[in-house]
C-alpha cells in the first residue's frame, strides 16, 4: 500500500523538478552543477521506485530505491565538496 508520505514526496519532486527545468539555463552557472542535478534525478528516482513498489516488484524496487538514495547522497556530498572545499582552499 502507498503510504501518504510517499505520494507528498513524490508530488514535491515533481514541483522540485519543474523549477529545475525552467530554471535550467540559470542552473548552469552554478559550479559543479552536473553533481547536483544528477543527485537530484536519484532522489527523484527513489521516490518514484518507492511508489511503485506498492504495486509490484516489492524487494527488487525496494532494493533500488536504497540504492538511488545512498547515489544521490553521494553525489550531492561531492557536490558540496566540490563547490565549497575549494571556497576553502582559495582562503
Amino acid at each position: 500500500m502507498v503510504q501518504k508520505y510517499e505520494i507528498v514526496a513524490f508530488i514535491l519532486g515533481l514541483i522540485a523538478l519543474t523549477v529545475i527545468l525552467v530554471n535550467r539555463k540559470q542552473l548552469r552557472n552554478l559550479s559543479a552543477q552536473k553533481f547536483l542535478i544528477a543527485g537530484f534525478s536519484m532522489f527523484l528516482a527513489s521516490w518514484v521506485l518507492t511508489n511503485l513498489e506498492s504495486f509490484f516488484w516489492a524487494d527488487t524496487l525496494n532494493v533500488l530505491e536504497h540504492v538511488s538514495q545512498a547515489t544521490g547522497g553521494v553525489l550531492v556530498a561531492v557536490w558540496c565538496w566540490r563547490v565549497f572545499g575549494k571556497a576553502e582552499k582559495q582562503r
